[in-house]
């Protein structure tokens, strides 16, 4: 790690364009998220933990963000990448004693990301993020083409929850008329109640 750190930080590490880290806990807070990396345009973090007090790495330290992808962590940017065209995010979990993120901090890194086109959600909705209450305040994504959310599970009680994730993220979430939304799974009797919130509105989902 300290090897890495040395390189991230010399004038080689202000040119990375990429990232590919499976550096898990809190070593990742400590190593990646004190860095500026100008340059940074494309990273995929396996495994990422917050720090102390679910402390998260500035978004502005990285402005040149374009498509991220953070898997089975609980690490989340504070502000949001105006540049990011793709965002996925793989089975958020909590790791040791450091707290999850809630669905109100997703939405607000969301709100800062208005260049996103593709979103993949998979396996938040089941996750342990936390489904607080949600601002009224509407998040757009004007140039949003794809938006997936996806949980596949059969227990009846999970499957509940998956709803109501689902439906409190849509309810806030303003997109193009032209964004293919995809989520599951659903049951039958569920598929009315979130018919409206893809409906289409002045050109817009509202």
């Amino acid at each position: 790690h300290k090897k890495t750190h040395k390189l991230l930080r010399s004038a080689d590490g202000l040119r990375i364009q990429s990232i590919y880290s499976t550096v898990k806990g809190r070593a990742f807070f400590q190593i990646l998220s004190p860095l500026s990396l100008p340059n940074l345009c494309h990273a995929v973090f396996i495994e990422p933990n917050a720090g102390p007090d679910g402390q998260a790495f500035r978004a502005d330290k990285w402005p040149e963000m374009q498509s991220l992808t953070i898997s089975k962590g609980n690490l989340l940017p504070l502000g949001g990448f105006p540049k990011l065209v793709q965002l996925y995010i793989d089975s958020p979990r909590t790791n040791g004693r450091v707290p999850m993120y809630t669905a109100l901090n997703l939405l607000e890194f969301l709100a800062g990301c208005r260049s996103l086109q593709y979103v993949y959600l998979r396996g938040v909705a089941s996750s342990d993020i936390p489904l607080v209450r949600l601002s009224t305040t509407k998040v757009a994504l004007p140039r949003l083409r794809r938006f997936s959310c996806i949980d596949t599970y059969r227990d009846p009680e999970i499957n509940a929850r998956n709803g109501a994730f689902y439906h409190a993220l849509l309810t806030v979430l303003s997109f193009p008329s032209t964004c293919v939304v995809r989520i599951g799974e659903l049951y039958t009797s569920e598929l009315r109640t979130f018919f409206p919130l893809v409906g289409l509105h002045g050109g817009t989902k509202s």
